[in-house]
């Protein structure tokens, strides 16, 4: 190799090198997708084995998405829907972590509405569960996640 190609790719790595700033944070992973639970949840809050819709079967009053989470970071959350669902976070032992249960009784189904949970204590390694349940609301939600990691 001569000295001028091998002088052109020294300074061209410089160049590359000094265009990425060191210790740069990661950027936010964003997620959307459109959940079915085609039958509102059947059991009134006053049943004292219930604590909530989350409690419903799967593909049918409620969705879960597993989630695995490699750093450390904040997660947020948001379901957009009409009538009244609800919104929970789960850690791997099945605590609640964080959830959105506005009551919209009288809603019927028609007006739109929008749950959202932050939990900003997510560590390095961490699984989770998020849950959708349809408690009151028309068949189909959507949801929106964003993990943010963590700034170095």
């Amino acid at each position: 190799m001569n000295l001028r190609r091998l002088a052109l790719l020294v300074s061209v790595g410089g160049a590359l090198a000094a265009a990425l700033p060191a210790g740069a944070a990661p950027k936010p992973q964003t997620q959307t997708y459109s959940v079915t639970a085609p039958v509102p949840f059947p059991v009134n809050t006053a049943v004292p084995t219930y604590d909530g819709c989350w409690q419903g079967q799967e593909s049918l009053t409620k969705n879960t998405k597993p989630l695995t989470f490699s750093t450390e970071g904040t997660f947020t959350a948001e379901l957009t829907y009409q009538g009244d669902w609800d919104l929970y976070l789960f850690d791997a032992k099945g605590a609640k972590a964080a959830a959105a249960e506005t009551s919209e009784e009288g809603n019927a189904g028609v007006l739109p509405g929008k749950e959202k949970v932050t939990f900003k204590k997510i560590k390095a390694g961490a699984k989770y569960t998020l849950v959708v349940c349809n408690w009151l609301g028309q068949s189909t939600a959507q949801v929106t996640y964003t993990f943010t990691p963590k700034g170095k």
